[in-house]
């Protein structure tokens, strides 16, 4: 999970700062750009992201169930097998937006736009990839495992198997994060419910203008949700503060005893 989003990030967070900060949009000149971002920022790495996240906290709460049956469906060859179907679902179903997506020139302004203009794609992307995939999926999701693997945990909370703390941890860690995720998915849901029930609606200028900013806040909220892991860990886990700190450590005296090692360079005296 965290591989995909720094590739979600790499890949995504260029485009909006050379767009947004210097007005060079790559996706308006070059027909490959358009179509490669829309599908991997936007139909595939997003939901990719928050189905393993789902998956995640489902397996969690299969760890530390009591019943051995549900720990027993929490194996490497299940959940390999689960991740594989999950990325080759999500790649899959944003085909379309490598066939549809076209660099064409808006109604609207008339300038030089990379977008779909197939109302059929345009609907499922709103309502399913939006609403369902981002919005209502997670949010009845997490909340709802994360009570059941809460409600697992405290059944352990005085339990001296390393193991168990270990997994006690790592739950506590993803109900923070679903936690946190959820929170700041409803207002983004409720941001394109509106968008899409009033698409066709006459708007001023004045109106335009403030739900583009809304919008963009929006966004960059919503985004934020992909680089919060570690700043929430560290803030929330003592154990991880503490691995960090040992990490961090061994680097920067590895780094240190690399450079007291570096042979000194000669000198030359000149007379």
């Amino acid at each position: 999970m965290s591989i995909v989003k720094n590739i979600h990030l790499g890949f995504n967070l260029p485009f909006l700062i050379m767009s947004t900060g210097f007005k060079i949009d790559p996706t308006l000149t070059s027909i490959a750009y358009c179509k490669i971002r829309y599908y991997l920022a936007q139909a595939t790495l997003p939901h990719m992201i928050r189905t393993l996240e789902c998956a995640a906290i489902i397996g969690q709460f299969l760890a530390t169930s009591r019943q051995v049956y549900f720990r027993k469906q929490n194996t490497h060859t299940i959940v390999r097998i689960c991740i594989c179907l999950i990325v080759l679902f999500w790649c899959l179903q944003g085909v379309p937006n490598l066939i549809l997506y076209k660099i064409q020139i808006g109604s609207a302004n008339r300038t030089a736009v990379c977008n779909s203009f197939n109302k059929r794609l345009n609907d499922y992307t709103t309502w399913f990839s939006r609403i369902l995939s981002i919005f209502l999926f997670p949010c009845i999701v997490l909340p709802l495992f994360s009570y059941l693997t809460l409600r697992n945990v405290r059944r352990v909370t005085n339990a001296t198997n390393r193991q168990h703390k270990i997994e006690r941890d790592m739950s506590l860690l993803l109900i923070i994060q679903t936690t946190f995720y959820v929170v700041i998915c409803i207002p983004f849901g409720i941001w394109t419910l509106y968008a899409s029930f009033t698409t066709n609606v006459r708007k001023d200028s004045n109106k335009i203008a403030i739900e583009r900013l809304i919008q963009t806040i929006m966004y960059i909220i919503i985004n934020s949700t992909f680089a919060n892991s570690f700043y929430l860990f560290y803030a929330t886990s003592t154990r991880f503060r503490k691995q960090f700190k040992i990490i961090f450590r061994a680097v920067f005296c590895r780094a240190q005893r690399s450079e007291h090692n570096q042979p000194l360079s000669s000198t030359i005296n000149i007379t």
